[in-house]
């Protein structure tokens, strides 16, 4: 009797077919960096591969590599706040031989919509004053006096544009937009669909204060592109923080302009990112959150001197308006 063909890796994979084609393949997809990545944020998150949102242009459903949720809050207080702060990591990976290249802005913009705060009933606090009959509308950061807190103003440097590089024959070229495309759009959508996922209903009394990231992590080399004097130099960096401006029409005159902030970290750096940045950051949002609960969860406060432009130091003098 004749017996059927052996279980040998060739028969097994296929024909002309080897294990380490597989595996070259496999590096080369970005699953080994998005199972790295999660395994990673396992001690510290609860971590959700493949997370799913609606993309607002098509509808179509798409997904992004790893969510990853971490509250900052001890829900076993008994003094439970109406705002409870959760850190929220949107992430998606990215794996290539070849350099990306980020063209280093030559001003510091104002990120007046990082980070991109989810779950409560307002983005802004109507703030009232002692001195003045005007109301004044200030950014969850702003009345939180956190505005200029080095995550936000200077941890990382910012650009405007980046590009991937690609072979064409024996030179290397820039891929115009296909970086921006297939990274940071995508990032983008997913924090808009995680902010109308995680609105509240109106009847809402306690909220959820969510601090989305929306974060690229590449293992690939990182190149700074700086331009001075008309003198371009080139450094590596390990992060970077995209800034993408863009208009809304049907947004309150002083939210016509958003703005967003998408952080790309080297896989090297990403451990330090989290460590000495993220989860900090988020840390001293917290305290203040809940201090200030009332306020975050109603949209509107009292804070004096608002009339003579002290804006500074808003938190120590914001209460719950009368």
């Amino acid at each position: 009797m004749q017996g059927g063909p052996t279980n040998t890796p060739e028969n097994a994979l296929g024909a002309g077919i080897n294990e380490q084609q597989v595996l070259e393949a496999v590096r080369k997809s970005g699953y080994p960096l998005q199972t790295i990545i999660a395994s990673s944020l396992q001690t510290d998150f609860r971590v959700q591969e493949e997370w799913s949102f609606v993309d607002n242009d098509s509808g179509a459903l798409r997904t992004l590599d790893i969510w990853a949720s971490r509250r900052t809050f001890d829900l076993r207080n008994e003094d439970q706040p109406f705002v409870r702060p959760t850190l929220d990591l949107l992430i998606e990976c990215k794996q290539s031989d070849l350099p990306y290249v980020f063209f280093v802005s030559a001003t510091q913009p104002q990120l007046r919509e990082f980070p991109y705060f989810a779950g409560l009933a307002q983005d802004r606090i109507e703030i009232k004053t002692d001195d003045d009959r005007s109301t004044y509308m200030e950014t969850i950061l702003g009345a939180l006096s956190l505005s200029d807190h080095p995550f936000v103003r200077d941890a990382a440097e910012p650009c405007m544009t980046f590009s991937k590089c690609v072979r064409k024959g024996d030179k290397i070229e820039l891929s115009g937009t296909e970086a921006f495309q297939n990274t940071v759009l995508p990032l983008m959508k997913a924090l808009r669909y995680f902010k109308k996922q995680e609105q509240p209903p109106t009847t809402a009394r306690y909220f959820d204060c969510h601090i989305p990231l929306a974060i690229a992590v590449i293992d690939a080399p990182m190149i700074a592109a700086r331009i001075q004097n008309n003198v371009t130099s080139l450094s590596l960096t390990p992060w970077v923080r995209i800034v993408r401006y863009e208009a809304v029409d049907s947004a309150p005159f002083y939210d016509r302009i958003q703005t967003f902030g998408i952080d790309v970290v080297h896989k090297s750096f990403f451990d330090n990112y989290l460590q000495q940045h993220a989860i900090p950051f988020a840390q001293q949002i917290t305290p203040l959150a809940i201090k200030h609960h009332v306020e975050l969860s109603t949209g509107k406060g009292f804070a004096s001197g608002m009339g003579a432009c002290d804006w500074r130091g808003i938190e120590s003098r914001l209460r719950p308006a009368e």
